[in-house]
């Protein structure tokens, strides 16, 4: 009895498993000024790819000279649980007009489906003059 019981014994350990990676994610964020039911006018178009739970950040633009910071930047930050996506979106515009500066922002926290846009509105100062994000997030398939 005893050389049946040793292969049960060793088949019942099991390896252990691969450590599992953080899941990865392209934030597709699509910044728009103008009117919305026009033809907008696209302020930028970048994709980051980030892990769960880290923050992605992206910044184009320029410093002017008295310091200030003049382009777009943001920071996303996709957190999935329990089935669900929730992206913690904070950024903004800001421009040089005649005066000064023009700034257009938005700091939230969206629960998104997979691979379709959402709509984030930054500023608006009429009907025709609104800055706003689209925000898509897609999961990178995992080799």
């Amino acid at each position: 009895m005893f050389p049946l019981l040793v292969p049960v014994l060793l088949h019942t350990w099991a390896a252990p498993e691969p450590a599992k990676h953080p899941a990865t994610f392209v934030v597709d964020v699509h910044v728009f000024k103008g009117d919305p039911l026009g033809d907008p006018a696209t302020l930028s178009r970048p994709k980051i790819v980030t892990l769960a739970g880290q923050p992605a950040t992206f910044q184009a633009g320029a410093q002017a000279a008295d310091g200030t910071f003049l382009g777009t930047r943001f920071a996303a930050t996709v957190t999935p649980a329990g089935g669900r996506t929730t992206v913690a979106f904070d950024a903004e515009c800001v421009e040089a007009v005649a005066g000064g500066t023009r700034r257009d922002a938005v700091k939230t926290a969206v629960r998104v489906e997979l691979g379709k846009p959402v709509r984030l509105r930054m500023g608006a100062r009429a009907p025709a003059d609104q800055t706003w994000a689209e925000l898509t997030v897609t999961p990178v398939a995992a080799d």
